[in-house]
């Protein structure tokens, strides 16, 4: 899969993310920023993610995926501190 298709993927399910994608290989880092994740713990926002990607690493298509997932007002948080 390429960068494209991660997210369109991710984007089927979460219209409104703003979604980053790197590929090495078949491993992926994925940064999607979305008020979706509001409230949301670390685990129940990977939850969120994988259901859209799950038959992809099952398939063996995507083998590592790393997640950096932010909701708009953690972004901009982060994006402060980032050199």
């Amino acid at each position: 899969m390429n960068e494209e298709e991660v997210i369109a993927l991710v984007q089927s399910t979460m219209p409104e993310a703003d979604v980053a994608v790197q590929v090495n290989g078949n491993s992926y880092m994925i940064r999607i920023i979305s008020d979706i994740f509001e409230g949301l713990n670390s685990l129940k926002r990977q939850q969120r993610v994988y259901a859209c990607i799950n038959d992809r690493i099952k398939s063996g298509e995507m083998h590592a995926v790393t997640m950096r997932l932010f909701t708009k007002a953690e972004w901009e948080q982060e994006k402060k501190f980032s050199l």
